[in-house]
């Protein structure tokens, strides 16, 4: 029988060294997260997070709920039928940017509108059936909005352990959910600093507002790193999606066909 690394047992003894770095005061609002949980008890998520050839991580800012476990959100008594089932805006748009990643990887292209009016169900399944990790950058809940300097003081303070929750799940394709860049400058100027990578960088033709995109792969980690929003953004939100799945797709199909070469 083969055993499985069960990477959300090696994060609780992580986090209870994370907490215990808190002030006395704070330690209630500390929120633990990691490899979502699945409401289908036989899809074991550890054999599923290790053979997956995408290892997808979306770096978010906090929960504003203290003391919560955000692993469990899909089984959640009270919101679990809703988050499994995307009626909640800011897992939809989690949801979304996996999807077409996935589908990316394997050589099919959507755009957001046709996803939204056609595959919302294929959403759905692989939303609850596919490996992800959740994880937020600052662990202390805030309020319901976060400033940029308590992003920068969160990883100032505590980045060895975000480094540390990285080097255990080694997700392969990083989604940096900030408009104003705090974990994306985090993972490429500390965590993977003097890494050799290519860049992709644009301005997305389709939107007459400008809509940076960004992403790089390095080539040793063999990993992507992509800008994104916050998932909670407000305006056009196809916005939210095409800038991941349109320099995913670009630099993936570029670095499959080198591969050729």
């Amino acid at each position: 029988m083969n055993r499985h690394i069960n990477y959300n047992e090696l994060l609780d003894a992580l986090f209870e060294e994370w907490e215990d770095s808190y002030e006395q005061a704070e330690k209630d609002r500390f929120c633990r997260d990691g490899l979502l949980l699945k409401a289908n008890p036989s899809l074991n998520i550890n054999e599923l997070w290790e053979n997956s050839p995408l290892r997808v991580a979306f770096l978010l800012k906090d929960n504003p709920h203290g003391g919560q476990d955000i692993r469990g959100w899909l089984i959640d008594e009270k919101n679990g039928s809703i988050n499994q089932n995307l009626e909640n805006d800011f897992i939809k748009n989690i949801a979304l940017i996996f999807y077409g990643i996935l589908k990316t990887s394997q050589g099919q292209r959507y755009g957001y509108s046709e996803v939204v009016k056609t595959k919302m169900q294929d959403v759905i399944r692989e939303w609850n059936t596919m490996p992800f990790a959740l994880i937020e950058c600052k662990k202390n809940a805030g309020g319901s909005i976060v400033s940029l300097q308590e992003m920068k003081n969160a990883f100032k303070d505590y980045g060895n352990f975000i480094s540390k929750e990285l080097d255990i799940l080694k997700p392969n394709v990083l989604i940096c959910c900030d408009g104003e860049d705090s974990q994306y400058d985090f993972v490429t100027k500390e965590y993977l600093s003097g890494s050799k990578f290519e860049e992709k960088k644009y301005y997305h033709p389709a939107y007459k507002e400008k809509l940076e995109c960004c992403i790089r792969y390095y080539e040793n980690e063999k990993t992507y790193v992509i800008k994104s929003y916050h998932p909670s953004y407000r305006g056009d939100t196809s916005r939210i999606y095409e800038r991941v799945i349109s320099p995913f797709g670009g630099l993936f199909q570029k670095l499959k066909e080198s591969k050729h070469e």
